[in-house]
């Protein structure tokens, strides 16, 4: 079977690109030749790369060492994104403390959940790279080193735009320890806030040897069509019932617009939850996991292992025996609900 299956994860070919000349976020890997460019998922070839330049510089160290070696550069790759893994199990006792959770049920919750022993370790995707950069900075904020966690998330947002939803919060975790007004706080933490983040991921940048090309590709997830996205199934269920009286008519429409009203939805609760953090502290970073939930949950694109974005901070908090019902039926869901090939069993 493909090495490489259909999601946007083709990581050798990736790597690859900026080594022989071509820009990752110019084309897809059809541009390359050989075994790589061969094991790519037909649904991915012309896809340029939608991943920050840390991943990017990630992908071409493997791709410089493995060359076209393909198992060599699986294994490495796997082991490379190993350490994302480690700063969650380190950030996560931590965050347990100023989250008030417990423990054993926060490492149950993401450690040994399935969707994240098969999917993101054994995937291996690089959202496991981002929720331990994640993890990792935004307790670094709440014990008070603002430059440094903001700095890790930068971190992570290079490898997948994502985590940099927590970025506000974080922000409003620095500003409730400042002194002045409300708005004043707010805006010197800002700045200084916008400073790291333009510093870390310029240096980043400059680092991969990338542009900013990663950005116009960031739509690429959408190419993915199921009803784990709710906004997604409502457009096709909908088309489903239009269908009955009008025939021919394609869904595409029907869950575009839908999308659209998710993608509107996200941005107003993520509003209103930004909003409500304005005191700081763990509330901020609570609020955060739960946006990243919602985005996975309201995006027009989701896979079972975007949940892990938000859980890992929301694994944190105090869990009621009805929530965690609630996480262990979704949480079997999503291992039936794709393929270890990567296919979605929808």
């Amino acid at each position: 079977p493909p090495l490489f299956t259909r999601d946007p994860y083709s990581y050798l070919a990736y790597g690859t690109m900026p080594l022989k000349g071509l820009d990752p976020y110019g084309g897809g890997p059809i541009a390359l030749d050989g075994p790589i460019a061969q094991n790519v998922h037909w649904f991915w070839t012309d896809t340029p790369a939608p991943y920050g330049p840390l991943f990017i510089l990630v992908a071409k160290a493997v791709a410089a060492v493995t060359g076209e070696n393909m198992i060599a550069g699986v294994i490495l790759m796997r082991l490379a994104m190993l350490p994302g893994l480690v700063l969650l199990i380190i950030a996560l006792p931590g965050l347990v403390r100023h989250l008030g959770g417990r423990l054993p049920v926060a490492y149950w919750l993401v450690i040994a959940n399935p969707v994240m022993v098969l999917h993101l370790i054994g995937g291996p995707h690089n959202d496991l790279l981002l929720v331990g950069l994640l993890s990792g900075g935004c307790l670094l904020a709440l014990h008070r080193k603002h430059v440094a966690g903001i700095a890790l998330v930068t971190l992570a947002m290079a490898v997948k735009a994502t985590a940099g939803f927590a970025l506000p919060f974080l922000v409003l975790v620095w500003a409730a320890r400042l002194e002045g007004g409300e708005r004043a706080r707010i805006a010197r933490a800002t700045a200084a806030g916008v400073g790291v983040f333009l510093v870390v991921f310029t240096g980043v940048t400059v680092a991969a040897k990338v542009g900013l090309g990663w950005l116009p590709a960031l739509n690429a997830p959408s190419n993915i069509v199921n009803w784990l996205s709710l906004p997604t199934g409502i457009g096709q269920i909908i088309a489903s019932m239009c269908g009955v009286v009008v025939t021919g008519m394609s869904a595409t429409p029907y869950y575009t617009a839908t999308r659209i009203i998710g993608i509107l939805i996200f941005f107003f609760i993520a509003y209103k939850q930004w909003m409500a953090s304005r005191g700081g502290g763990p509330d901020a970073v609570r609020r955060a996991g739960l946006v990243l939930v919602l985005f996975a949950l309201l995006s027009p694109a989701t896979l079972p292992w975007y949940y892990a974005w938000g859980m890992v901070l929301l694994a944190a908090t105090a869990w009621s025996v009805p929530r965690m019902k609630m996480v262990i039926f979704f949480s079997i869901f999503l291992m039936v609900s794709a393929f270890p090939s990567g296919e979605v069993a929808l």
